[in-house]
């Protein structure tokens, strides 16, 4: 978290970051969120390597529900671009 914090300080647009959250009707398990969060990232990050992109992801379970909620800083790490 302080990581992903202290990138998004440092960027000086406007949109700083995305944000969302994936929500599912029952708990998930270790195992079941690390695949949806590799899948996620696979599909999202498309194309880039892993040291060019930061992702926070934060489990929350509420309600029977278990949710994902992430924020990722609008940064290509390597080149410092949007």
């Amino acid at each position: 978290p302080e990581l992903t914090k202290k990138i998004i300080f440092g960027i000086e647009n406007e949109y700083k970051f995305s944000a969302g959250v994936m929500s599912f009707e029952e708990h998930i398990n270790q195992k079941q969120r690390d695949e949806i969060i590799e899948h996620f990232k696979k599909t999202f990050f498309c194309g880039l390597d892993e040291n060019q992109y930061n992702l926070l992801v934060v489990e929350h379970q509420d309600k029977n529900r278990s949710e994902l909620h992430f924020i990722i800083p609008r940064l290509e790490l390597k080149n410092g671009l949007r």
